[in-house]
């Protein structure tokens, strides 16, 4: 795969900031036996630890995502187009870094889902077991 920046230390915070991503994504994704309470904390928990590594790399890839585009518009000939068009160029100039944005919003959005999920499994179990 090509390089997305040529600035070396911008290319290299792109590659750290897609590792934090990768990172995020395998807790969020983690499946978990909704009936298991050990199961349902432990999920919580980790959520929890990575959620600071998530707004970090959302933060990172926005950063990136402006370089990019204001290099990027820089060097465009954009004066004989019009808005949707410039748009559809710019978007497809920085599909790499706005796609990882994206994404990374979304990750984000279902972490939150998910943690809420998980509380209400595990206050639905602490009822089941006090009518044991």
């Amino acid at each position: 795969m090509g390089r997305t920046f040529d600035d070396e230390l911008l290319e290299g915070r792109f590659d750290k900031a897609k590792e934090m991503h990768k990172t995020y994504q395998q807790v969020v994704a983690t499946q978990v036996d909704m009936s298991n309470p050990q199961e349902v904390l432990n999920q919580l928990s980790a959520l929890n630890n990575v959620a600071a590594l998530g707004v970090e790399a959302e933060a990172m890839f926005e950063f990136l995502n402006n370089k990019l585009a204001m290099k990027k518009l820089a060097v465009l000939d954009m004066d004989s187009r019009g808005a949707a068009e410039k748009k559809i160029i710019l978007n497809d100039e920085i599909g790499s870094t706005n796609f990882y944005l994206t994404l990374m919003r979304l990750l984000i959005k279902e972490a939150h889902h998910s943690s809420s999920r998980l509380i209400t499994a595990l206050s639905y179990l602490k009822q089941e077991m006090k009518s044991l």
